[in-house]
């Protein structure tokens, strides 16, 4: 009886670990899907003004050129809310 209790007690350890780590992945998926999104939306109006007209290029010369500001976009983002409080 002793030792079911002790092994009880082990598994639910066990489990309660799994469920942490699993939660933070799934944060940590989330944050990521939510950075590469903003990224996109930065890069978006750049690829859609340079997508008929430029060649393929210009298109990429335009995108590395944007690529810094859209990469740091959510510092834009708290910038912009730091000023206004």
């Amino acid at each position: 009886m002793l030792f079911t209790q002790q092994w009880e007690g082990l598994l639910l350890l066990v489990l309660s670990t799994m469920l942490r780590m699993t939660a933070m992945r799934l944060l940590i998926a989330l944050l990521v899907i939510i950075y590469l999104v903003g990224v996109g939306v930065v890069l978006a109006p750049t690829i859609e003004a340079n997508w008929s007209t430029a060649s393929a290029s210009q298109l990429v010369g335009s995108v590395a050129t944007e690529l810094p500001r859209a990469l740091s976009w959510p510092a834009t983002v708290y910038r912009s809310i730091a000023k206004r409080g």
